[in-house]
């Protein structure tokens, strides 16, 4: 089983990076991104790029592998708040950390009229996490 693949865009405008995880053969899960998902979206709207099979393997790097798939989600979650890649923008908490789970209300977008210090206080902000920490929380 595979884990943890991330596909780099290296294009002309800014590089961005999108971590997820993966039961199935990676080339099963890039077939997936061609078709449709968040990369192949950006690509398109962002940067009018339509994204190929040779484009995704390239711009692919293996990250992490894990046999456990009771813990696939915990290490995805891990690598997404450490990495904090820029097509991973959360619509809902991590589910596998606990940690980040929203409070009730936290999910609505800030206001014009909040000052810029009630943004920053967002129960859902994603704070430091190093790879040491990572490995003594999954073990």
């Amino acid at each position: 089983m595979r884990a943890g693949s991330r596909a780099n865009e290296e294009t002309e405008v800014l590089p961005s990076s999108y971590i997820c995880m993966t039961t199935t053969k990676l080339s099963r899960r890039l077939t997936c991104h061609l078709t449709s998902g968040v990369p192949k979206s950006h690509l398109l709207e962002k940067h009018g790029i339509t994204i190929t099979r040779k484009f995704l393997e390239e711009n692919t790097e293996m990250v992490d592998m894990c046999a456990d798939v009771r813990r696939l989600p915990i290490l995805e979650a891990l690598y997404i708040k450490d990495i904090n890649p820029k097509l991973n923008v959360q619509t809902y908490e991590l589910q596998a950390l606990p940690s980040m789970r929203r409070k009730k209300g936290s999910d609505i977008q800030p206001t014009e009229t909040q000052s810029k210090e009630e943004q920053k206080s967002s129960t859902n902000e994603r704070r430091p996490l190093t790879r040491e920490a990572a490995r003594l929380l999954l073990k």
